[in-house]
């Protein structure tokens, strides 16, 4: 069935343990493992990314692609770079069992040019600033924002608020919290509207937009909004906001346990410190705060304040999240 040989292995690829002694992994666990035997694709490891592997060998027919699969389906062939399963293929099987228990199934109600994502992840430079710094990062961020939500809920992005507030809700979600590689996937499957296909007989890689229901656009949205009144609200509260990167903040030091206290009881999140000391804040994306540092940090370097924030419903926001918590 293979058209080709493959050579021996010089070492496994990443094997992925799922912590099983968790119900809600147990049961990802089990239902992949199901789908395995009745779909009857011969898995076959690589040692290489995908993209390498598609670029040396020869195929006689089209392969679906993944970040971590490329899957033959006219030969029911499936080449992947994790083991016994993707980390795709669990956040995908957590997503069903929501749909199973809630008794609902989420619908494809995206078509191909419609309501694509135009929120991005939020950044922020006030200028230069140099004394001693903190660095916090909001644990989970996107996570903890998505939780007290549901998978089908209807996000207006005008009026930045939930429109609709869903009925599959997200089973387990302390227990999923505690997997980051798959958690962290739920993220990239609802903004992700394409898929990949490899063009054996062109040698490279297309796009095609089919009908997909866990292209969920506005809850992707949902996390900018929440994020982009959040970073608004720092400001508003006279906090010294010397950089905001996509979920972490750079202040004066002496402003640190204030901000924790602030998004702790104002926004309901959790976050950490990351590192304090002397240092520079000089750049978007530069910066030095103790030992911890961009890689390509340089201190001469003086950029512009870049402050891109979008007009926020602060208070609609955050009052909608308090009520969802509470």
């Amino acid at each position: 069935m293979n058209h080709y040989q493959m050579d021996p292995l010089p070492e496994i690829p990443k094997y992925i343990l799922l912590p099983t002694h968790l119900p809600l992994f147990q049961a990802i666990n089990d239902r992949i493992l199901d789908n395995h035997d009745k779909n009857g694709y011969e898995i076959i490891p690589i040692e290489t990314s995908i993209k390498t592997f598609l670029n040396t060998h020869t195929f006689e027919t089209d392969l679906k692609i993944g970040h971590y699969s490329a899957t033959d389906t006219h030969n029911k062939i499936r080449y992947v770079t994790q083991i016994p399963y993707t980390t795709t293929e669990c956040a995908r099987e957590y997503i069903r069992i929501c749909e199973f228990l809630s008794g609902n199934k989420l619908k494809p109600t995206y078509s191909k040019h419609k309501d694509r994502i135009h929120a991005s992840p939020i950044h922020y430079y006030s200028g230069y600033y140099e004394g001693n710094l903190a660095y916090i990062d909001l644990r989970a961020a996107y996570w903890q924002i998505l939780r007290p939500t549901t998978l089908d809920m209807e996000y207006d992005p005008i009026n930045q608020e939930i429109s609709a507030q869903g009925n599959i809700v997200y089973w387990h979600a302390d227990q999923f919290a505690k997997c980051k590689p798959i958690r962290q996937l739920i993220h990239s499957l609802f903004g992700y509207r394409m898929m990949r296909v490899w063009k054996h007989d062109e040698q490279r890689i297309r796009h095609k937009f089919p009908p997909s229901e866990l292209y969920r656009p506005y809850n992707v949205w949902y996390i900018y909004d929440i994020m982009n009144a959040l970073v608004t609200d720092i400001i508003n509260h006279k906090f010294t906001l010397l950089q905001w990167l996509t979920d972490a903040a750079i202040v004066p030091e002496n402003e640190v346990e204030g901000l924790l206290d602030f998004l702790a009881t104002k926004w309901t999140l959790n976050a950490r410190i990351i590192a304090t000391g002397p240092g520079i804040s000089n750049q978007t994306n530069m910066y030095k705060v103790g030992t911890k540092q961009t890689a390509h940090f340089n201190p001469q370097v003086n950029g512009r304040p870049y402050n891109p924030l979008r007009k926020s419903n602060v208070e609609g926001l955050r009052q909608e999240r308090w009520n969802l918590i509470h």
